[in-house]
């Protein structure tokens, strides 16, 4: 891995007053300073696409700042990394997740490098993630893995610019790492005014993230928790864009004639997709109606299957997968199981 150090006597962050995770990144940005900045692997490359989280070898990163390839040649033409690192946090930049159990902090990164009097800022947000388990470890890089497999597809989503890995932790000998990724204006879909819209415009709303769930599943790509808070909207360039996915799995290999098991695990993933995505639309759709008009659970059934499973149907036919006989089968079989829900036969 490229590897660029600084000069340690004029590298130095300012630490203030900042909560748990905020004071740790900055920590440890400071101690960049020994450790230097390489290039950020390509964990997509390492994915293991066998509808499982990837299990990642624990020496593949080091303490240390890594960085997208595309900033390389920045620091190169600077004559190496910068004299000083500092992150400012921009409450400004929420975008209605205070609830995420990650604590996601969006602020600016700036990179100052003082023989050229020149400072690089970039506006960033931060995904810390407090190993306690290695599943944690693996699901964080996952998440990364997961992004650049999706930018190599070229689906929406944030763009993984860096990863800050720190020393491992003596109560779990594990790094903690800090995902950094571009900051791009979103509305998470569950902070859409539901109330505010007639059942037609929340239909057509929901409309774009079924586009963006076939997409993904043409690829057999499953987020593993597409709840409306983990879909964005971006109002700017008009796209649904996808966030948190350090649950997702990829399945190219399930499709493989070696696999045994693979359209069970394909069924398996596609149906909890469909009961975490129905469970979310019930919470903000139906859930915002008044007590007296929200619908019968047979109700609610025809509706998802007018508004969401057959529309989805119809996108995954237009995205032209190559894996549409497994996947239309097995969307054929969990629909089946929900009439048979609905119609209190299971």
């Amino acid at each position: 891995m490229n590897r660029l150090a600084p000069n340690p006597e004029t590298f130095s962050t300012q630490v203030e007053q900042l909560p748990e995770d905020q004071r740790l990144f900055n920590e440890q940005l400071e101690a960049v300073r020994k450790s230097g900045i390489r290039q950020m692997p390509e964990f997509s490359d390492m994915l293991a696409h066998d509808g499982t989280v990837t299990s990642f070898d624990r020496d593949i990163v080091e303490p240390g700042l890594y960085l997208d390839s595309t900033y390389l040649p920045v620091l190169e033409a600077k004559g190496g990394a910068p004299d000083r690192l500092s992150f400012q946090v921009k409450d400004m930049m929420k975008i209605g997740r205070d609830d995420s159990r990650h604590h996601v902090f969006f602020g600016a990164l700036a990179m100052n490098w003082f023989n050229h009097n020149e400072i690089v800022q970039q506006q960033v947000a931060i995904k810390p993630t407090i190993s306690k388990y290695p599943t944690d470890f693996d699901q964080a890089l996952q998440e990364i893995a997961i992004h650049q497999h999706l930018e190599d597809l070229g689906i929406p989503t944030l763009e993984a610019a860096g990863l800050l890995v720190t020393p491992e932790s003596p109560q779990s000998n594990l790094p903690n790492l800090f995902q950094v990724s571009l900051f791009k204006p979103l509305t998470t879909m569950d902070n859409i005014n539901w109330r505010s819209l007639s059942m037609e415009q929340r239909w057509n709303r929901l409309g774009k993230a079924l586009d963006t769930l076939a997409v993904l599943h043409g690829n057999l790509i499953f987020h593993g928790d597409p709840d409306l808070r983990n879909i964005g909207f971006s109002e700017v360039e008009g796209e649904i864009v996808v966030v948190d996915t350090e649950f997702s799995e990829s399945g190219q290999y399930l499709v493989h004639p070696s696999s045994a098991n693979g359209e069970k695990r394909i069924y398996q993933c596609m149906s909890n997709d469909f009961s975490r995505l129905s469970m979310s639309i019930d919470g903000h759709i139906f859930g915002s109606l008044p007590r007296e008009e929200r619908p019968t659970t047979h109700e609610r059934f025809e509706q998802l299957l007018q508004h969401v499973y057959l529309p989805y149907y119809e996108r995954l036919i237009k995205t032209g997968s190559p894996y549409l006989r497994v996947l239309t089968h097995q969307l054929d079989e969990i629909m089946a199981r929900k009439m048979k829900e609905a119609l209190g036969e299971v």
